[in-house]
């Protein structure tokens, strides 16, 4: 019985002691939940960003009763958005982000702030929204932004933010929206940019940026060529191909003039070749190819006088090139028109661009140019069997020609034309002449057939054919063939 008794107590005293526990450790929790609440409040409040009329009073929650601020179900703040027309000015720096480790959203658009951004912003590791755009910030972007790996929309716009743009914010793998437009950025724009493959809208118009190459193919990027890229005045290389662009092609090129090279192939672009390529003056490739264009190639590509690569196939191409082709765009090396509905002549111009080496003219409405075979020697141009191919009454002995159909010596347009006629006669003729004899020679087997239908029908009856008559025998016959009953028979 004692030692009965002496497990119970134990089990009491054991059970007591983590009751204490527990209820220890919830209290702790619960204070330093209390404290957290309070050090939110406190740091708000020092912030200066609200009057001094806001305080706590014993609250720990009444804070998130303030004007902008949102809290979470446990009471800690999770937003902060100040409202329109709130002037905070150089009190940006005063603000304690480490106090607010759930913090989600900080929107300060238009509130005046100045000075340069906080470093301390980096310790907001639960931020995924931050817009601090239309203000008069000033300074460069701190790298501890790159601690931000949560943040999903950054809006900068409309400051005085200068310097270069970080490589550290290619840490921000969850960046879709990024606004940088409307500072004074210099630099080149960082290639670790590439790696925010989250990213669907990036603004970098109205800086100073010198900005160099833009390389943004084989991605999945839809929707319209921005027309702040024609800000880009120091871009080398624009490659957006291989993704789903649509629209027209409507960006001002005219400040283009340094682009060396421009790439907009496999795409769904649609409308005409802008005539503000006639800017690109220093513009050696020029790919549109894999798109919707239609109309006729602007004369202006010829001012485009360093040209050397031109691919415009698979597009809805129509009209004539003759004008383009040849004198104008002499130091060419490449052309590849195919798959278009470019119509006229083969221009034999092409015999004044000594560099061309590759031609590809196949699947238009291209004629055959006398004058191009003239002036274009066998051998003179790298053509293949297929670069005249799917052209109509293109042929000929010419390297890249597709053989013509042979034809006999004499022949000629009048000569077809006769030949045809000859058919339209001998043709009827001819199958008057088979149904003629068919006809013939139905009525003579008929005539034959009656014939001898006739010498077969009997007199008064065939001796050796008795059953012809039904079993009766004429008594003629057999008289004759007994000799009146003879009795030899």
């Amino acid at each position: 019985m004692a030692p009965s008794v002496s497990i119970s107590i134990n089990l009491v005293l054991a059970l007591w002691v983590l009751c204490i526990f527990t209820h220890s450790t919830t209290m702790v929790v619960a204070a330093a939940k209390s404290s957290a609440l309070e050090l939110e409040a406190k740091a708000l409040l020092e912030s200066g960003w609200w009057s001094s009329n806001y305080t706590t009073n014993g609250s720990s929650l009444s804070h998130c009763l303030w004007p902008g601020i949102f809290c979470g179900v446990g009471g800690s703040v999770v937003k902060i958005g100040m409202v329109y027309g709130v002037h905070l000015g150089d009190k940006f720096r005063k603000f304690n982000f480490s106090s607010f480790p759930n913090l989600e959203l900080l929107h300060l658009y238009n509130t005046g702030l100045q000075g340069s951004i906080p470093p301390e912003i980096g310790t907001l590791s639960k931020l995924a929204y931050l817009s601090l755009s239309m203000n008069n910030l000033t300074g460069n972007l701190p790298l501890s932004l790159a601690n931000l790996t949560q943040l999903e929309t950054f809006d900068i716009s409309s400051n005085l933010i200068s310097g270069s743009i970080p490589k550290e914010l290619g840490n921000l793998k969850n960046l879709s929206f990024l606004d940088l437009s409307n500072n004074t950025l210099t630099g080149p724009l960082p290639s670790t940019l590439s790696l925010l493959t989250n990213l669907t809208y990036l603004s970098l118009n109205s800086n100073q940026m010198n900005l160099r190459t833009l390389s943004l193919a084989w991605n999945q990027i839809s929707g319209f060529i921005p027309v702040e890229i024609a800000d880009c005045s120091s871009l080398y290389n624009l490659t957006l191909s291989h993704n789903y662009l649509t629209g027209t092609i409507s960006f001002d090129m005219s400040n283009l003039y340094l682009l060396v090279y421009l790439d907009l192939s496999y795409n769904n672009l649609s409308g005409f070749i802008p005539r503000t390529i006639t800017h690109l003056t220093n513009l050696e490739t020029l790919s549109l190819d894999w798109n919707q264009i239609t109309g006729s190639i602007p004369m202006e590509i010829t001012d485009c006088s360093s040209l050397k690569h031109l691919s415009l196939s698979h597009n809805y191409l129509t009209g004539n090139i003759r004008s383009l082709i040849g004198y104008y765009l002499r130091f060419l090396n490449a052309i590849d028109l195919s798959h278009n509905n470019i119509s006229g002549d083969i221009p034999f111009e092409l015999w004044d661009s000594p560099s061309l080496e590759l031609l590809d003219f196949s699947y238009n409405n291209l004629n055959r140019n006398k004058l191009f075979i003239q002036f274009i020697p066998n051998g003179y141009l790298n053509c293949t069997p297929y670069t005249f191919i799917g052209n109509k009454d293109v042929c000929g002995d010419i390297k890249g020609f597709p053989p013509c159909i042979p034809n006999s010596p004499n022949s000629s347009p009048n000569n077809n034309k006769s030949i045809v006629h000859q058919i339209k006669i001998v043709v009827p003729l001819s199958f008057f002449l088979v149904f003629l004899l068919l006809g013939c020679i139905f009525l003579s087997r008929r005539g034959d057939m009656k014939t001898k239908s006739d010498s077969s029908e009997p007199k008064n009856g065939d001796l050796f054919s008795i059953w012809n008559y039904d079993g009766k025998i004429a008594y003629e016959d057999i008289i004759k063939a007994t000799k009146d009953f003879d009795i030899s028979y």
